[in-house]
């Protein structure tokens, strides 16, 4: 499954997430279509790239009746990308040897969560990248679709290296409009919060070049 013009950022959930609460926070945010199916496998689908939830009980416990592997192999073969995200997990320590079978052995990455916000966060990093990776386009293309200012300007602000909401955001509370910021000193970006020197010249370098002919 890849993303479509239709479809924009979508995060499909698994029906059985949705008393987690991640769905609470993804929804809140008019940037991503979310969509609630059953899956085969994992917890979220994001394009071609399948996300294994496992919370600290629940981890343990599959590993303790052996679904943990299983989950792993299924997802393995049913999609071209996995990743588990564990998700406030103590005693990693003591899961040495397991975290070193899954990432090296099996090449599946695993992503740290210290709560269920910070995995919601997680996810919709997750999808801007591979929503770039996938189409190599800027982040959203039906902006006509709504009449939220902020969301609009927001939209073309994540075209811009290394800018994601956070610092798209960040940018749009100190200057106020997209000709406040394309027009602003190097320095004046640099003193924006989330942004610095390196990523405010990497800015003016960009918004300073001509299209190749």
């Amino acid at each position: 499954m890849m993303f479509s013009d239709e479809d924009d950022l979508v995060i499909i959930v698994d029906h059985r997430e949705v008393p987690s609460g991640i769905i609470d926070y993804l929804e809140k945010d008019s940037l991503f279509v979310i969509r609630k199916a059953q899956l085969s496998c994992g917890d979220y689908l994001i394009g071609d790239l399948v996300i294994e939830r496992k919370t600290g009980p629940d981890l343990f416990k599959s590993l303790a009746d052996g679904r943990f592997f299983s989950q792993i192999f299924l997802m393995k073969r049913s999609y071209k990308k996995r990743m588990l995200l564990f998700e406030d997990v103590r005693a990693i320590n003591a899961l040495e040897a397991v975290i070193t079978k899954v990432t090296s052995g099996l090449q599946v990455p695993i992503l740290y969560s210290n709560s269920v916000e910070h995995s919601a966060l997680l996810l919709k990093r997750i999808a801007i990248q591979q929503f770039k990776f996938n189409t190599g386009s800027p982040v959203i293309r039906h902006v006509q679709r709504t009449n939220d200012i902020q969301f609009q300007l927001r939209y073309l602000l994540l075209g811009l290296p290394m800018i994601g909401i956070k610092r798209a955001d960040s940018l749009l509370k100190k200057f106020g409009s997209l000709q406040s910021i394309f027009t602003a000193s190097e320095e004046e970006l640099a003193r924006t919060p989330d942004i610095g020197p390196h990523l405010a010249h990497s800015i003016k370098e960009l918004l300073a070049r001509s299209a190749p002919s």
